[in-house]
């Protein structure tokens, strides 16, 4: 991890259990806790039953379903917060449920998908107020130090992509682009790099053009050369080194077209010979010449004829 430390993802609760107990690997001491978010999950249940219901109730009724901490999204209007109907519920579980079962009604939960986070000091997204490094407070409005939002009247310019907008503005194209980065963290329950990774590696590059590609092809360490084809190798009459290689490379060339060319003639010739001793079918006699059956049927008469005159002499005497 970027931290330094180890994510190592376990198959069943045993292992888990497992690897929690382990104090020493090798001779080396380690410390071993469970990640702080990938094995919780949060989920919202919105409903109109439940308004008048606190955060610590959710908490109490909903144990046995692995409830560990609830809490109400509220608006603020006029100086005054108002409750809503959805609850954020966070499970000790790292697979979210899809339903819930509350004083008998049964309520669907839907991933939590949070707002990336802005630092009030420095209006930059992915860290808080208390974590942040900056030496001076930025106005919210136009990005300049010493101004408040309050009396500022100054143009709006986000501090994040240098738009003409304000730096809490959800239309800001970075805003939307760490939404996204939340929105697949969440749903594949991944860490925040790896969703970042997926998300970056999917979105097109923007002021990219295809010649500022092709440049970057042409002025890099290795230019692709030229694959010779057979028509540009001609042969030479010089006794240089470079020009018998490609004599060599030639005559190999021609040996591969002839003997291309001889396997293509055995193959014809066994074509061939397949046809000439390929049998005739059953249902084709061959034909009769009407001179040959008339030959056949007059060598039968002349057979029989000589047995009758046998017969006759033999009556005579």
């Amino acid at each position: 991890m970027k931290s330094g430390d180890l994510l190592v993802e376990s198959s069943s609760l045993k292992q888990s259990e497992q690897l929690l107990s382990i104090k020493k690997f090798g001779d080396i001491p380690v410390t071993v806790s469970a990640h702080a978010s990938l094995n919780y999950t949060r989920g919202v249940m919105s409903s109109d039953e439940f308004l008048m219901v606190s955060d610590a109730e959710f908490v109490s009724e909903l144990e046995a379903q692995k409830v560990i901490a609830a809490r109400r999204i509220t608006l603020k209007s006029n100086g005054q917060i108002i409750p809503t109907r959805h609850v954020i519920l966070t499970f000790d579980t790292p697979v979210l449920p899809t339903k819930i079962a509350a004083s008998c009604i049964c309520c669907d939960i839907r991933p939590y998908i949070p707002n990336p986070i802005r630092c009030f000091k420095c209006q930059r997204l992915g860290h808080t107020k208390t974590a942040c490094r900056g030496s001076s407070a930025l106005c919210p409005r136009c990005s300049e130090p010493g101004n408040k939002e309050t009396i500022c009247k100054k143009p709006e310019k986000c501090f994040n992509c240098k738009g003409n907008h304000a730096s809490y503005s959800e239309t800001c194209p970075k805003w939307k682009l760490e939404k996204e980065i939340l929105s697949v963290k969440v749903t594949k329950n991944i860490s925040i790099q790896e969703a970042r990774k997926i998300v970056h590696d999917r979105t097109p590059k923007t002021n990219y053009s295809y010649t500022a590609a092709l440049t970057t092809i042409k002025n890099s360490d290795t230019p692709l050369e030229p694959i010779p084809t057979p028509t540009d190798l001609k042969p030479s009459t010089s006794a240089t080194k470079n020009e018998e290689t490609i004599t060599v490379k030639l005559s190999d060339w021609l040996a591969l077209l002839k003997s291309h060319k001889l396997s293509l003639e055995k193959e014809k010739t066994i074509d061939k010979k397949h046809e000439f001793l390929k049998p005739a079918p059953k249902n084709k006699r061959p034909k009769q010449d009407h001179a040959n059956s008339k030959e056949t049927n007059s060598n039968v008469k002349m057979k029989s004829n000589p047995n009758k005159t046998k017969s006759q002499d033999k009556e005579s005497e």
